[in-house]
């Protein structure tokens, strides 16, 4: 396409008062120019004409037929009128000028109804572009493709080519007018496109890169997208379990770039076309939150130039079209206890030193959640219980938030007991408690003394074993406890479907909502989800063997403990065995630890009479602790229907009963002889 040399050029920023009139006085020369020729062309004026353009006379007819093909109405005459605009051409650029001008001032349309010889056609069409602007018939063919539906001026629908009543008519006389943004924009309106009300929010992004709780190297990448969104094109995927402070990296971003931000939700948004084209007008950087969005949405945001991507992980679609990946990782212990310290003086919350440590270590929340937890804390502080202190509070609402996500695949376990409560062999207390500084510790070990070696996972996954009531989720009470953690029951009727892939759905979904939650985990019966692996005989076997092999990939992935409880170990699968740190058997109890149990199963405000031996009670029978707590409760209704002390027939009675849920023989002749 040939270049116009009495266009101008030169860049096009967003116009105001002062360029347009400048613009159109320009125009006017033009247009004095053209009227002269049209005189000479058409003859006899239009407006002279009442029944112009319903006939057609003999000298008009002749001069149409002598005029050769193709002849622009003025060649090579014309003045400048404007530059480049948003990259277009200048003959582009002309065309936006012709469509604005009768916006401005009536005079325009009836002067396009004059040149293009119908005074009821008063909107600039496609043939007196080319009439005003060409300079011989090729260019005129040439430029009629500035008006296909693909070419520049279109695509990004600043001008609307023909309506319904001209849709069968030939392109050249079709007429056009200004984009409705774009003519607003003209008239001096910088407000964003109505039609992207509803999906789009212009703002100034305010944010400081040094402040962000980022590790330094992360923080340097951050400072480097920054810079790269000064130029004309960068797209940026930022991830993170974060969604609050991947929001305020992506502000730091874009404030860093010193543009404005355009913040699109990209789930409801289907002008694509529209935002880029108010993004390049404003210079501004797009900024789009992501969860869970479908292709169709990354097609769109494929096609921006300066856009940055917030979502939860990295995705594989948006780094085939270019993007930028910018992983935010968990907050760490040093980042986790500065933003306990900030928060707590932000909001006047007094934390020692050592409970802000301790918190940082027991919970492993985002900087987000940690600025909630304070929050709620110092709420419950001003309106709550003065006898409760800071750091309970701040512990109890961290747990809360930890343990959110959880909800909706688990159950809670209240945590009931406590060291003294429950009777262990010496060996399996021992293990729970190293059970419990290994978790304490992790920190220190791994990261302080350097025995990560290489990995990047926080996951301890142990194995409670044993028979039924002794004390395998009561332990797993206890160690809770001890990490100032929540305890989960993840129950197998949520996870296990007959239906293939649903079971991996269920784990998948647990493991999600547990990876941003600092609780433990407690599978009970095991078994039924941890079973071994069998030969493949039919398709049934091979998908059990999937969730097995699913299962052992997601166990290790998780970044929390895990607990597994089982009657029976040895139908675990010998790879999960293989990947636990700790395996805990908890066997029933021997007739020392049975007379243990009974004596602390009963409280003291309980009355027990003479006749009861707790001693000979505890060597006649061979209960496990849970089962012996289900005795004494027994027991103690018994007792109270007779009176207010347990004698010896209660108990003889209630464990008679015991072993009938149980369907065991009853050890020992007493009670044969109760009977």
């Amino acid at each position: 396409m040939a270049e116009i040399p009495w266009l101008g050029g030169g860049q096009w920023p967003v116009p105001n008062a002062g360029d347009v009139l400048g613009w159109l006085e320009r125009l006017d020369d033009v247009l004095d120019l053209a009227t002269t020729a049209a005189r000479e062309r058409y003859g006899v004026a239009p407006n002279s004409d009442p029944y112009r353009g319903l006939y057609v006379g003999l000298d008009e007819l002749d001069r149409l037929v002598a005029r050769a093909p193709g002849v622009p109405l003025l060649v090579g005459a014309g003045s400048a009128v404007l530059g480049p605009a948003l990259g277009l051409s200048p003959v582009e650029s002309a065309v936006l000028l012709l469509a604005l001008a009768p916006e401005i001032d009536g005079k325009y349309g009836r002067i396009y109804g004059y040149l293009q010889d119908d005074v009821t056609r008063r909107q600039p069409t496609v043939g007196l572009v080319l009439d005003l602007f060409c300079h011989d018939a090729e260019q005129r063919l040439s430029y009629v493709g500035l008006f296909e539906r693909g070419a520049r001026l279109r695509a990004d629908r600043l001008i609307e080519v023909g309506d319904d009543a001209t849709r069968s008519w030939p392109l050249i006389a079709q007429p056009f007018q200004l984009d409705r943004q774009v003519r607003r924009l003209f008239l001096g309106g910088g407000d964003l496109d109505e039609r992207l009300a509803s999906v789009v929010r212009l703002s100034r992004a305010v944010g400081d890169i040094g402040s962000l709780p980022l590790p330094s190297e992360v923080a340097g990448q951050v400072a480097a997208v920054a810079t790269l969104l000064k130029g004309e094109r960068a797209r940026v995927q930022v991830t993170g379990r974060d969604s609050r402070l991947l929001r305020q990296v992506a502000d730091a971003m874009v404030a860093g770039s010193g543009r404005p931000m355009i913040t699109v939700d990209p789930t409801r948004c289907q002008q694509a076309e529209l935002i880029q084209r108010e993004a390049r007008w404003l210079q501004a950087v797009i900024v789009a939150p992501l969860d869970g969005v479908d292709d169709q949405r990354y097609d769109l945001l494929g096609g921006l130039d300066l856009v940055v991507v917030t979502a939860p992980e990295t995705t594989p679609a948006l780094l085939s079209l270019g993007f930028l990946p910018v992983v935010i990782p968990p907050a760490d212990l040093r980042i986790r206890t500065a933003r306990w310290l900030t928060a707590a003086h932000e909001v006047g919350l007094e934390l020692a030193a050592d409970a802000v440590d301790t918190l940082a270590r027991s919970y492993r929340l985002s900087t987000s959640d940690i600025d909630d937890a304070v929050r709620m804390a110092r709420t419950v502080t001003t309106l709550g219980d003065r006898t409760v202190s800071n750091p309970e509070r701040a512990a109890e609402a961290a747990g809360e938030l930890a343990a959110r996500g959880v909800a909706t695949v688990a159950r809670q376990v209240e945590l009931c007991h406590r060291w003294d409560d429950l009777v262990f062999p010496p060996d399996t207390t021992d293990q729970l408690r190293e059970l419990s500084n290994r978790v304490r510790l992790q920190t220190e070990v791994l990261d302080d003394w350097g025995m990560r070696q290489g990995t990047t996972s926080n996951s301890l996954h142990a194995l409670f074993s044993g028979p039924s009531g002794t004390g395998k989720t009561a332990a797993a009470q206890i160690v809770a406890g001890e990490l100032g953690l929540q305890l989960w029951r993840v129950e197998l009727s949520t996870v296990v479907s007959k239906y293939i892939g649903e079971t991996e759905k269920n784990l998948d979904r647990i493991f999600t909502a547990a990876k941003t939650a600092d609780v433990v985990l407690i599978f009970d019966e095991a078994d039924a989800l941890f079973g071994k692996r069998s030969a493949i005989r039919d398709s049934h076997d091979r998908y059990a063997n999937v969730e097995i092999s699913y299962l052992l990939q997601r166990m290790e992935e998780h970044d929390g403990v895990t607990i597994l409880a089982t009657n029976l170990r040895t139908n675990l699968d010998e790879a999960f065995l293989r990947r636990l740190a700790f395996d805990i058997h908890f066997p029933l109890p021997d007739e020392r630890d049975r007379l243990l149990i009974w004596q602390r199963v009963f409280p003291a405000q309980v009355n027990l009479a003479p006749d009861l031996d707790l001693p000979a009670v505890a060597a006649r029978h061979r209960l496990s602790g849970g089962q012996i707590r289900n005795v004494a409760v027994a027991s103690a209704y018994l007792a109270r229907t007779e009176g207010d002390t347990v004698h010896a027939l209660h108990v003889e009675h209630a464990v008679r009963r015991e072993y009938q849920k149980l369907g065991r023989p009853i050890e020992g002749s007493s009670v044969e002889e109760a009977r």
